[in-house]
């Protein structure tokens, strides 16, 4: 039988990182652009037949290491709109103690329970798990036998409670931290199996 290898990044270390940064299209901090490095000898080692990442500077930094062409297979590229991260409004590019200061109501709110926050001038839940969601249908038809995802902390979040059908509640359970990498797998079956955890949140490789 065959199996599915899914990868989900979140991107480096950004510029801004400690603030609010979702549709903010900030480059990777020095820092960043080394665990992008460290990112790219894993997946210089993997024979990636898709790589999916959000269109957002940050995102497309982080993979700017990978071998584009390696000795395993021609790995296409696939930039996606729909993996950005939730537009923060009047958060973006605001500290965490800023916003806390300045909304504490809202605040608690969103670290309670972010599914039900409307962010002022932001991008409302159900719009950013909309797109998410349509990229994941895209995503399950791909039958590719080893597939990246590299996008951000929310997306990313979204798309694996989706992925695992875990409950929306569980949003802040799969957040990922940066250049970070999980691993789902299925199996490939007459109709796709449901995907499972092989592993998550992987930071072993930024050690080295």
């Amino acid at each position: 039988m065959d199996y599915q290898t899914l990868y989900l990044v979140r991107h480096a270390e950004s510029a801004i990182s400690g603030k609010y940064c979702g549709s903010t299209d900030a480059p990777l901090s020095k820092n960043g652009f080394k665990q992008a490095k460290k990112v790219a000898q894993v997946f210089n080692r993997i024979p990636l037949d898709n790589c999916y990442f959000s269109d957002l500077r940050r995102a497309r930094q982080t993979i700017q290491y990978f071998n584009h062409k390696t000795a395993f297979a021609k790995t296409s590229y696939l930039k996606s709109r729909e993996l950005r991260e939730i537009h923060f409004g009047d958060w973006e590019a605001a500290s965490y103690d800023q916003v806390s200061s300045q909304w504490p109501e809202l605040y608690n709110r969103w670290l309670k329970s972010p599914t039900t926050v409307q962010i002022p001038s932001g991008e409302s839940f159900p719009a950013f798990l909309s797109r998410v969601k349509a990229f994941s249908k895209k995503l399950t038809k791909n039958t590719a036998k080893h597939v990246a995802v590299v996008a951000h902390a929310g997306s990313l979040s979204a798309l694996t409670m989706l992925l695992l059908k875990k409950p929306l509640t569980q949003f802040w359970k799969w957040i990922p931290p940066n250049a970070s990498i999980s691993i789902l797998s299925r199996a490939l079956n007459g109709k796709a199996s449901t995907f499972k955890i092989v592993r998550m949140k992987d930071c072993g490789h930024l050690e080295n």
